[in-house]
């Protein structure tokens, strides 16, 4: 076996959708601490998660997050800690999927409540089926392929109509950006925070492909669920922030017979994320990436750079639209423009074929995970946080040689 590390270049040329990269000084202090964690002698993943290094590890991770949602400093830390809980559940987003509505149940039963589901992609659509098929008192508030055939996006229409349709919602959810079908919410998302605090509803959104992407005022939502996976870790954990009226509420409701011990909010929450074994490496790795963001700027710093990346990328591939002028044109851009993602790049190319071979010369100029997700097909660029601007005016580059080729 080696004893030493393997070199990694500065720039990767990786874009896959989750598992995602991870900046290059996460990767370097991981590869350490792993090894011999703050010269304790023994690795990360080794230690008792009921350690004090593990407490301490957990405890900052919650502190920077909360510097984060802090937006340098333009939201109160204080305020936010006085409202809202942090805690870190096992799984991936689709924990959540479950996790979500089986923590309502008691409570939309004892109230006479239930989830509206705003269905705008795969992920939205996944998680409504899994609360329907857990029993769960859900209805779907809109669904963008039932409008329009396939996903598009997501609901343009009046928030206040929408939602008065239904008398008796606990909550609505939404996944802020679709990572399968390429959508992102647009500033309506801010509409239907409006509205659903009016109406004294809370707002449940996965932000599993964008957190930290993009500034956010965390007093809009209820819950913010977000697997750690694409944009700020690795596969293993699910982060919560979810407001502490909302706790004791389901709380104050009775215990939830089908809620399963490693599901229960309440309980997970008052046991510091400990009451079983939480895996240390995914949330020390958490904790590397708010801690690389913090110093270089933090989210709004990340954001300009995010903006930069997309708007570049979306440019190019306009240039060679279908719908375009362009002579060479030769992709197809489903998403409408008002909701295109800045993470995860959707397109198909004019024929299949054309797919395959851009593909497979992309890959031989090192463009690696760039293929749809299986139930789309397609090719799917995703340009996290981790993914250098540098990276996709390569990828930029290429598409401009490929065109020129046809």
């Amino acid at each position: 076996m080696a004893t030493s590390l393997p070199e990694r270049n500065e720039t990767q040329y990786y874009f896959g959708a989750g598992p995602a990269q991870l900046p290059k000084p996460v990767i370097i202090q991981l590869s350490k601490d792993i090894v011999n964690i703050n010269n304790q002698g023994i690795g990360i993943g080794e230690i008792s998660h009921r350690s004090k290094l593990a407490q301490d590890i957990i405890d900052n991770t919650r502190e920077n997050l909360y510097k984060l949602l802090s937006n340098n400093g333009n939201i109160d830390i204080e305020d936010v800690k006085k409202h809202y809980d942090v805690f870190f559940l096992q799984g991936g987003g689709t924990t959540g999927f479950s996790s979500i509505p089986l923590n309502f149940k008691k409570f939309n039963q004892v109230q006479n409540k239930k989830g509206g589901y705003v269905i705008s992609g795969s992920w939205s659509l996944k998680s409504y089926q899994e609360a329907k098929r857990l029993g769960c008192d859900v209805v779907p508030l809109y669904n963008d392929k039932e409008v329009n055939g396939e996903f598009k996006g997501s609901y343009t229409g009046d928030y206040e109509a929408l939602l008065s349709k239904h008398d008796d919602l606990s909550y609505v959810y939404v996944c802020e950006n679709e990572t399968v079908n390429g959508i992102e919410y647009d500033q309506s998302l801010k509409e239907l925070a409006k509205v659903c605090q009016q109406r004294n509803i809370e707002l449940i959104s996965d932000l599993s492909s964008d957190i930290f992407s993009r500034e956010i005022n965390i007093f809009d939502y209820g819950v913010i669920m977000a697997g750690a996976q694409k944009n700020i870790g690795i596969a293993g954990l699910t982060l919560y922030i979810v407001k502490k009226s909302i706790l004791a509420n389901i709380k104050a409701s009775g215990s939830i017979d089908e809620l399963p011990i490693a599901f229960d909010w309440n309980l997970q929450n008052d046991n510091n994320s400990c009451y079983n074994t939480i895996p240390m490496v995914p949330l020390h790795t958490l904790n590397l990436v708010f801690e690389n963001l913090l110093s270089a700027g933090g989210i709004s710093a990340q954001e300009k750079i995010n903006v930069e990346k997309a708007e570049k990328l979306y440019a190019v591939l306009d240039k060679y639209s279908l719908e375009g002028d362009n002579e060479k044109k030769f992709v197809k851009l489903t998403v409408s423009k008002q909701f295109r993602s800045k993470m995860n790049v959707v397109f198909n190319l004019k024929t299949t074929d054309l797919e395959n071979d851009f593909v497979k010369k992309a890959e031989a100029k090192g463009f690696s995970a760039i293929k749809g997700h299986r139930s789309v097909g397609g090719i799917r660029v995703s340009i996290y946080n981790a993914v250098k601007l540098e990276a996709v005016e390569s990828l930029i580059k290429f598409i401009e040689e490929f065109a020129e080729q046809l």
